[in-house]
């Protein structure tokens, strides 16, 4: 049946793409440009007000619910962008009325079809838990959203302190604090309003011209470059022959878009992308400095994991890595990266990896044949815990451990989502590099839970200590094998509201307390 399938759709395939080559052909890109907004502005939890006046709509339409018949999601306007993009107008066709529901309807049916037609080509019984993977990497991001103070706060923790921020600013030729600050900026207008025309006026928000524009320079991409940077883009991550579902998105890069002969008008079709760029995006805008920078990122990244649990977990005693001596020479060994005691135990072992979630690895048929040095080192990770359990058991450190001491293994991004099968993938290599340690006995390799910061953060808001360890041994049940660990169940997991986010984004943005403080002067709180 399977390969009936893919006989048929590979035959209905090209039917498929010509049907949407055609109907983008009618459509002139800044036409598409403003009813990608306005879809977008109709199906938020508070619907923008603007979008309701740029688009002939039911009733119905203004939804933000992801089962509704009528709900198109963000991650297919995405898509639907990317591919208007690669198709250019034909001016010797009469021009489609974006300005009319039923055409962006239209539109995402015909995305469904061919993305329903290519998962009849490429999924197979083999590869479908892969293709869970791939799913959750497009839709989860969205579904989280990107604009909130948890990611602010943390990503700029990461990539805007220290040596990081003076490469930016002597790189790009402006602070990375303006940089967020006028990418906010940019933001909040975009989320109210389709369209900004130069010269941008951010006076009142005492971002002056020079600033702003050099922002903006580094997010927009004109009109007439676009097509050649998304082809350019889709050649470097070799992706011709993935699904239309998993190509790269060049509103990643820009999230605004130039329009008119000077690049006057400026429109960003899905503006949260304003804050991906601000927040996660700015890891790519460092990778010109190299090596050192990247080091810098990964001890900041130990350091926010360590700050964090210890203040929403404070009977947890949260300790940094030490150095111990291996053996009876003077060779050290540094223990893993966090070491938390509970009860006068050690309860968590765990080791901070800020290794980048790339393409491949989140969209490859395969990632960790695409992608094999970063699985192999969320590998070296896990084996850097066992290799301490193993120093405890053998009376080496100045710890212990015991059946309920866990192994945590905290990345930056979301790396194992929905697989186990890659999970799999990272113990086996973990276990390769166990094999050469003559020492290293079966009970030292125990289970690792992966988690990324971001799913620790939601976990942990929403539970104490006990209930924390509760949901880790949870996670080391075979039943368990893939889950991202806020969907971890647990009977009495001491489920408690931790409350806010614990860190003060003004504390290290201070333009972040200057536009509370404004917006209260405002408002007269």
């Amino acid at each position: 049946m399977t390969r009936l399938r893919r006989e048929i759709s590979l035959k209905k395939r090209p039917k498929a793409l010509a049907q949407m080559s055609g109907a983008f052909s009618r459509t002139a890109m800044e036409d598409f440009a403003q009813m990608v907004w306005a879809v977008w502005g109709l199906q938020q939890k508070v619907t923008v007000e603007q979008a309701r006046g740029l688009t002939t709509h039911p009733r119905e339409a203004v939804v933000h619910h992801l089962h509704s018949e009528f709900g198109i999601q963000p991650w297919e306007l995405e898509s639907l962008f990317n591919l208007k993009i690669l198709n250019v107008r034909d001016a010797r066709q009469q021009v489609l009325p974006c300005n009319h529901w039923d055409v962006a309807s239209a539109f995402c049916n015909l995305l469904r079809q061919l993305e329903e037609i290519e998962s009849g080509i490429n999924l197979n019984q083999e590869n479908v838990l892969l293709e869970l993977h791939r799913i959750a990497q497009r839709q989860f991001s969205w579904q989280s959203g990107f604009v909130n103070t948890a990611d602010m706060y943390r990503y700029f923790f990461l990539y805007g302190l220290g040596g990081c921020a003076t490469f930016f600013e002597g790189h790009y030729g402006i602070s990375i604090e303006n940089f967020t600050k006028s990418g906010f900026a940019l933001f909040a207008q975009f989320a109210n309003r389709p369209l900004a025309t130069r010269p941008l006026d951010y006076s009142m928000l005492s971002i002056d011209a020079g600033t702003i524009e050099a922002a903006v320079a580094m997010m927009t991409v004109p009109q007439s470059q676009a097509r050649q940077q998304l082809s350019d883009l889709r050649t470097k991550q070799d992706t011709a022959n993935e699904p239309t579902a998993y190509q790269p998105s060049l509103l990643r890069k820009y999230p605004i878009m130039a329009f008119g002969s000077e690049g006057e008008r400026l429109r960003a079709p899905l503006p949260p992308l304003i804050m991906l760029r601000i927040t996660a995006g700015l890891y790519y805008d460092l990778l010109p400095g190299g090596g050192g920078l990247r080091n810098e990122v990964a001890k900041q990244f130990e350091i926010y994991c360590q700050r964090y649990i210890a203040a929403v977990m404070p009977a947890f005693d949260v300790q940094p890595e030490y150095s111990y001596p291996r053996g009876r020479g003077t060779q050290q060994q540094d223990s893993p990266d966090i070491l938390i005691g509970y009860q006068g135990r050690l309860a968590i072992v765990a080791e901070c990896k800020a290794t980048k979630l790339t393409f491949s690895a989140q969209f490859a048929g395969d990632p960790a044949l695409a992608a094999p040095g970063k699985y192999d080192e969320l590998a070296k990770g896990v084996f850097q815990i066992w290799r301490f359990f193993s120093h405890c058991r053998r009376g080496l450190t100045r710890h212990t451990v015991d059946d309920q001491t866990y192994g945590l293994l905290l990345t930056v991004e979301t790396w194992m989502v929905m697989s186990g099968g890659l999970q799999d993938h990272v113990l086996r290599r973990a276990r390769t590099m166990a094999a050469a340690d003559p020492d290293m006995q079966p009970q030292d390799q125990r289970r690792v839970v992966f988690a990324a910061i971001q799913d620790l953060e939601r976990v942990l808001s929403k539970t104490d200590e006990e209930g924390f360890l509760n949901t880790l041994a949870a996670a080391n049940e075979e039943r368990f094998l893939g889950w991202m660990l806020p969907n971890i169940q647990t009977d009495g997991d001491g489920s408690v509201d931790q409350g806010l986010f614990p860190f003060e984004l003004g504390d290290i943005l201070p333009w972040w307390r200057e536009f509370n403080e404004r917006q209260a002067t405002r408002t007269g709180i």
